[in-house]
């Protein structure tokens, strides 16, 4: 999750509870409100395998430093791995959270993600736990749940849905391939890269758009050998979802030049230099949508889910 706001305690998995170490390492006042209640089949209909979860910068000279984490300057992204666990506040996972569980919260939903980020080495993988505010029906990031700790964050996140053309490309065994090559390849953050970054935005962003580079290469095998290349440089937080849906879209084409055509038409961005708001400006031209709560309109892949169990549905739905 790579927060820089967030607070870590140690738990034991061998007690009834989770003990944190530090007695203050959590404001009470962060999980007072109340969750909105939602379905397991509704929540899915919200977030998906592919799907992505932002957390904005909040921006200004002293966020600078914490470039590549939740809350940094330019903002965090992570990327959904699995569709969302819900955890009851009647089970046994949720006795183990009892410390940090939002007061009046029915449930929670916890989500695989895969994430680069600054104070964690090379590609990081963990389950963060959300929930959804009753009174606003803002999603929350509660914090990671880690095998022997919990890292608190309590910010606010946005969910960016992609599109259904988009998921419709995917399957369960493109999914685990992709992860599985990425995980070879991971690498840890890079200030060099973040850097080239910040200044191909400030140039207008020419190298990383596609697009434009297009014209300029003259070619789709050469196109697509450059992107290709760009999966393996040292990445920033944008880096794992670019090179995630680039990666599967490539599989999923029968020719180099079609690869070459459904990049430049869904992730026209190089995965080694593009900042968050470059990309995201990308993904809703490109027809993602996003969500910094949960409302009649984020439900509206629900109908979808009609008819199938909870658990064929936590698949079908996501690819």
């Amino acid at each position: 999750m790579g927060g820089c706001e967030s607070k870590t305690c140690a738990i034991d998995r061998c007690e009834a509870t989770y003990k944190p170490v530090l007695e203050d390492a959590w404001n009470d006042e962060m999980f007072e409100t109340a969750s909105f209640s939602l379905s397991p089949d509704q929540m899915v209909a919200v977030m998906v395998p592919g799907d992505v979860l932002l957390v904005r910068g909040t921006g200004g000279l002293a966020q600078l430093m914490h470039l590549g984490t939740a809350g940094g300057a330019m903002g965090h992204m992570m990327l959904v791995t699995a569709s969302p666990q819900c955890v009851s506040w009647d089970s046994e996972e949720a006795r183990l959270l009892d410390f940090a569980w939002p007061q009046g919260a029915e449930v929670i939903w916890k989500v695989r993600t895969l994430e680069i980020c600054r104070q964690k080495p090379g590609l990081h993988e963990a389950d963060v736990l959300l929930y959804v505010e009753d009174d606003t029906r803002r999603i929350q990031l509660l914090g990671e749940l880690g095998e022997d700790y919990f890292e608190i964050s309590g910010e606010s996140v946005e969910v960016w849905q992609s599109p259904e053309e988009l998921r419709g490309r995917l399957s369960q065994e493109l999914v685990v391939e992709v992860l599985d090559e990425m995980r070879v390849h991971g690498a840890d953050w890079s200030w060099n890269t973040a850097l080239h970054a910040v200044l191909q935005s400030r140039a207008g962003g020419a190298y990383n758009d596609l697009n434009r580079h297009n014209r300029r290469v003259r070619g789709k095998e050469r196109l697509l050998q450059e992107i290709q290349a760009s999966w393996i440089v040292d990445p920033i937080c944008t880096s794992v979802v670019i090179s995630f849906w680039q990666r599967c879209l490539c599989k999923s084409a029968r020719s180099s030049s079609e690869a070459a055509d459904l990049v430049l038409q869904w992730m026209p961005q190089m995965a080694n230099g593009s900042l968050p708001g470059v990309l995201l400006g990308d993904m809703k031209g490109s027809g993602w949508t996003s969500y910094e709560g949960v409302d009649d309109r984020a439900l509206g892949l629900l109908e979808i889910c009609s008819g199938h169990s909870k658990g064929t549905c936590a698949f079908n739905v996501a690819l």
